[in-house]
């Protein structure tokens, strides 16, 4: 599963210039001094709140971005940060999906909280109205690959829907080919499909833009076997079980190691 998006920055002067631009607060010759104030403090306990989270004071973060809404009840980033906040936490997830909604009904147009929404969702099983969100980020930005490949992943991880799958991983490729993660996901989507060959190229692919991936020599092994490339296997297997002890992946490193023995057994 992707990340999140991380918190916004929004610097003061920018967030000031803004404001101006937008009507929201007037110059400063002619800003109400109290109004102006409050704005400045808003956009101070902001800071501080990212700074907080930064150096990993999750309750302080969230106590300050509490407090710039307080005084800024309207301020879209500021939920859309909390919500970032409330989600690595863990525990808070649903806190999350209301602050993320709360930044949408705010800003309409605003992307990442649509996207990240969509993960704080699927993390609670919500896989429909996740496709929903990653929809709408895709409507909003044609070019958001991480919405295609998270939709992708729904589709065929959590719905299994293959077909519908691939073609929003193909998107994600289409739209960023240098990534290994979504060849590795089509590969074990054409893998389900019946596709052992697709597979293949697709583990290729992967393999190649991230040559210590051990799950993607083991799929590619599987996928070689039965095939009938038995000599393939059995390298993709030992270089799997290879890479797996030296990163400590014990669990991988024994299922490679097992397949490979009932491999050598079976021959």
């Amino acid at each position: 599963m992707l990340p999140i998006n991380p918190i916004a920055r929004f610097p003061s002067a920018l967030l000031l210039a803004t404001l101006i631009l937008n009507g929201a607060a007037s110059p400063p010759a002619i800003a109400d001094p109290v109004a102006r104030i409050a704005q400045l403090t808003a956009t101070e306990f902001f800071e501080r709140g990212i700074a907080r989270y930064e150096r990993g004071d999750i309750a302080g973060a969230i106590a300050d971005f509490t407090e710039a809404l307080r005084l800024k009840p309207n301020y879209a980033v500021a939920y859309y940060n909390r919500g970032v906040v409330h989600f690595k936490a863990e525990e808070n997830v649903r806190n999350a999906i209301a602050d993320f909604t709360e930044a949408i009904r705010l800003n309409p147009e605003y992307v990442d909280a649509y996207y990240n929404r969509a993960v704080a969702r699927v993390k609670l099983g919500q896989y429909w109205p996740a496709i929903d969100d990653t929809t709408e980020a895709i409507r909003l930005d044609p070019f958001h690959d991480r919405a295609y490949y998270l939709r992708g992943l729904i589709y065929a991880e959590n719905l299994g829907d293959y077909e519908t799958g691939i073609d929003d991983f193909s998107e994600a490729i289409r739209l960023n080919p240098d990534l290994a993660a979504p060849y590795f996901k089509r590969g074990n989507a054409r893998f389900r499909t019946g596709d052992r060959e697709g597979a293949i190229e697709d583990y290729n692919e992967a393999i190649y833009l991230d040559p210590d991936d051990p799950e993607a020599y083991y799929n590619r092994g599987v996928s070689r076997y039965q095939i009938g490339d038995r000599q393939g296997a059995r390298s993709d297997l030992q270089q799997s079980a290879d890479l797996s002890a030296r990163s400590g992946n014990l669990q991988q490193y024994r299922q490679a190691m097992d397949t490979l023995k009932q491999l050598i057994i079976d021959n």
